[in-house]
Parts: structure tokens; C-alpha cells; sequence
């Protein structure tokens, strides 16, 4: 009995070495980990398909942090936000001391919506970040407060970054104008105008102080000023660093470096990179790329094909049709053939319909005066000179534009455009007296010039208002 006993217990102990064995054996086996998830890509091109699968490849099988990272941001950059999502919280999990991975996934989390986590993930960012990028996490981070309405926690945020970052402070700044806290504001919106006098947002943010404060005359210089603006603090800075972080990759780093090679003089390989771009994908601006290559070569026969598949397939522009123009006209001297070039005339004088190009009345008024037709080549001149005084306005070179509008009426007095940039610039010069003079030949001309007529009342408003103010003599 004894022995059966013995017997039994042995028998146990052996099932239990082997049962301990092999659990042994499972738990120091290596797991293999779980795959990346891998989105349906079928509506990608050929070339950003096949980048997109060879970095899912590399991360198939790792467990490296950076590697799915990597993966990450290639799939925020195509649209892939949930999968994008899924491969930060494995990063995460790998390395969550990782300033890189956090920051991305709260780059990610942002973008899909998921704000509270979005906020978690830059706080851990902005506490591992290095000294220069914690004003940026602080500005994520008070956008996804203000998304949650939790202003308090956005100030801190935004006061947080404003140093270091610009569209922090512009934030705070927008902010607290918003709250009302405009004597606050103006110290940063000062700041802002002193470093940045031609930013488009910073100036409308200073029109608005103006308002608020019921400085009419103030708020309209802003505004005025504004038309002039550079858009220098996007709306939406993380959306924009994304389009240029796309430039990274798949088609768009093709186009990127045929771009270039196009800016070196290499037009050859510009072209090729370009036409292979849009043989991937055929798009409106691959094939305006590939025809202005074909006109830097001198195939001028094949950018006219190129262009116009491109018309026919997306329509006119004041811009194609110029280019197609010269295309004809450059191919005219090549096979000495004139009736290329009254096709070239017909599409110029097509694109002065959409919009004054200058270049455009500027071939049209050689066209013209070398036909001896001195009233439409003069009629050309003059509009070009406008159209010149126009560009040359918005970007604030105003001694030049002011040139270019007296050469203008000078030729064709009759053009209320060139007249009412000239009061505008009569205005900027503090000259309400010579600016009046032009709004009304403005309206003159086009009656219903609504802001010219708008300028011309406020003037007249300020001037009564001076004359009621000024002391009357004493007899």
C-alpha cells in the first residue's frame, strides 16, 4: 500500500516537472510581435504605394520604437489617422520616455480628434522635449485646451510658449483680445507689429484692438495695411507643417527633387521626374510642370499638346492660355510660319478676359505697335503699367507702384483702377485732400466703384468733423 502510495507521488511529481517545464519553456520562448495595422492604400499612386509598403515592411517584426514612429508619420501624412493612432500607442509602449513618439502622437491624436488625449500626450512631450521645443508642445497644447473650452488652462499654455514661440504668443494675444483683455494684448500685439509689420493676422488682430477701443481711423490704417500682408502665422501651423512634411515622401519627394533640378537648369531631368510624377497620378499641376519644362527645351510642339490636354481636361486660366500663346508665337519664328502667331494673339487676348496679366498686354502691345496699331498697342501698355502698379502695391513697394499708376493715366487717363490705387497711396502718404481728388475721378469713371465711393464718404465725414472742430476767428 505503502509502496503504491510512493509510487503515485512520483508519478505526480514527474507531471508536475513537466507541466513546470513546459510553461518554462513557452514563457522564454520570444513572442513575435504583433504586426503594424496596414491600411487599404488601393486610391494611392503607384510610386507613394510602394514607399508606404516598404516602410511597413521595416516595421513588421520589430519592436522598435523609432521604426513604428516612423510608420506613424508616414501614415498621418497619407490620411491614415486611426492606424497612425494605433502604431504611436505600440511606440509608446516601447519606449514611453520617448520625446519623438509622444510628440507624434499628440501630433496624431490632434488630428483625428481625440483631444484629451491629444492634451496628455503633449504634456508628456513638453516634459521630455529639449529646451527648444517646449514652446511648441505648449502651443499644441493650448489649442486642444481652447478646443475643449477650458480658456483658463489655454492661457497658461499659450503664456507657457510665447517666449520661445511665435504662434503662441500670437495666440495668447488673439486670446485675450477675444476675452476682452485688450489692455492686456496690446503690449504683445506691439511686440508682434514691431518684429513682424507686414504679418496679415497680426495686423487685422491690431485692427480689432482698434475697434474695440472705438479708434476708427486707426482700425482702418490696419485693415488698409492688411491688404498689403504676408500670411506669415498660419491658422493652423500643425496642418501646414504637415504639407511640407509630405514633401517627403512618395510622389511629392519626386516632384521635389525635380523641382530642383529645374531650378539648377537641369530642365531635362525637371521633366522627367515630372512627366513620371504624373504618369503615376495625372494631375493639373504635374502637367503644367511638364509643359513649362518643354518650353525652357524649346519643344515648344509638345508643350502645346500638353497644354492642351490640360485645358480640355481642367479648362482655362489666364495663365495657361499665356503660356499656350507664347508657345505658339516662339514656334511661329521657329517654322517661320505667321499664322501661328495670330493663333498666339487669339489666346492672349483670350487671357485678358479672366484677369490683367501683365506680361500678357505687354506682348500684346509689342504685337500691336509692330502692326502699326498704335491705339491698342498704347490701350495694352497702359493696362500693363496698371496691372505692374497693382503687384508692385501689394507688396508694399508703394514708391514704385506710385510710378507705375501716373505712367498708366498718363497714357490712358480713363483707367479708374490706376486712379483709386492712387488715392489709396494718397492715403498711406497722408494726403486726404489729393486722395479725395482721385476717389472721386475714380467714380467718375466707374460710378459704382463701392470702395472708392465707401473712402470718399469717410474722408468727407472727417473733413466736416475737422471744420466743426476748428475755433471760429474772433471779429
Amino acid at each position: 500500500m505503502i509502496r503504491n502510495r510512493r509510487l503515485w507521488a512520483s508519478i505526480l511529481a514527474i507531471e508536475v516537472l513537466a507541466i513546470l517545464v513546459f510553461f518554462g519553456f513557452i514563457w522564454q520562448r520570444p513572442v513575435k510581435p504583433l504586426p503594424p495595422p496596414h491600411p487599404d492604400v488601393s486610391l494611392l499612386d503607384p510610386i507613394s504605394k510602394s514607399e508606404l509598403e516598404t516602410i511597413y515592411q521595416q516595421a513588421v517584426g520589430t519592436r522598435n520604437a523609432e521604426t513604428w514612429r516612423d510608420l506613424a508619420e508616414v501614415y498621418t501624412v497619407y490620411g491614415y489617422f486611426p492606424e497612425a493612432d494605433i502604431c504611436c500607442y505600440h511606440a509608446a509602449k516601447m519606449a514611453p520616455n520617448n520625446f519623438d513618439v509622444r510628440f507624434w502622437w499628440g501630433v496624431v491624436s490632434d488630428r483625428i480628434g481625440k483631444v484629451d488625449q491629444a492634451i496628455e500626450q503633449f504634456t508628456l512631450a513638453r516634459d521630455l522635449a529639449p529646451v527648444g521645443d517646449k514652446g511648441q508642445c505648449s502651443y499644441h497644447l493650448g489649442r486642444n485646451y481652447l478646443r475643449n473650452e477650458d480658456l483658463e488652462q489655454a492661457e497658461k499654455a499659450f503664456r507657457a510658449g510665447a517666449e520661445s514661440y511665435l504662434h503662441a504668443r500670437y495666440s495668447l494675444a488673439k486670446l485675450l483680445v477675444e476675452l476682452n483683455r485688450v489692455d492686456e494684448a496690446k503690449p504683445i500685439i506691439e511686440s508682434l507689429l514691431n518684429e513682424h509689420p507686414d504679418s496679415l493676422r497680426v495686423l487685422q488682430l491690431a485692427a480689432k484692438v482698434a475697434i474695440a477701443e472705438n479708434d476708427l481711423a486707426a482700425a482702418e490704417k490696419y485693415i488698409d495695411r492688411s491688404e498689403r500682408g504676408v500670411e506669415r502665422i498660419h491658422s493652423d501651423e500643425l496642418a501646414f507643417s504637415l504639407i511640407g512634411l509630405a514633401s517627403q515622401y512618395g510622389r511629392q519627394k519626386l516632384v521635389v527633387a525635380a523641382a530642383a533640378q529645374g531650378s539648377q537648369g537641369n530642365f531635362q531631368q525637371a521633366r522627367q521626374g515630372y512627366q513620371r510624377a504624373n504618369e503615376s497620378r495625372w494631375s493639373r499641376k504635374m502637367a503644367w510642370n511638364v509643359a513649362l519644362m518643354d518650353m525652357e527645351l524649346g519643344n515648344y510642339k509638345q508643350g502645346i499638346t500638353v497644354l492642351e490636354e490640360l485645358i480640355a481636361r481642367d479648362g482655362e486660366t489666364s495663365q495657361r492660355l499665356d503660356v499656350l500663346g507664347e508657345a505658339y508665337r516662339r514656334l511661329s519664328i521657329k517654322n517661320n510660319d505667321p499664322k501661328l502667331l495670330e493663333k498666339a494673339i487669339t489666346y492672349w487676348q483670350a487671357a485678358t478676359k479672366f484677369t490683367n496679366l501683365r506680361d500678357v498686354h505687354s506682348k500684346l502691345a509689342n504685337y500691336y505697335r509692330d502692326q502699326g496699331d498704335e491705339d491698342r498697342a498704347n490701350y495694352h501698355q497702359a493696362l500693363q503699367l496698371q496691372t505692374l502698379g497693382i503687384r508692385q502695391f501689394r507688396d508694399s513697394k508703394l514708391a514704385d507702384a506710385q510710378k507705375a499708376f501716373f505712367a498708366a493715366i498718363k497714357i490712358d487717363p480713363k483707367l479708374a483702377h490706376s486712379w483709386y490705387y492712387l488715392a489709396e497711396l494718397a492715403l498711406v502718404a497722408d494726403n486726404p485732400e489729393q486722395a479725395a481728388k482721385a476717389y472721386q475721378r475714380c467714380l467718375e469713371l466707374t460710378p459704382h466703384h463701392g470702395r472708392a465711393a465707401a473712402k470718399l464718404s469717410q474722408l468727407k465725414l472727417a473733413s466736416t468733423a475737422s471744420s466743426e472742430a476748428s475755433p471760429v476767428p474772433a471779429n
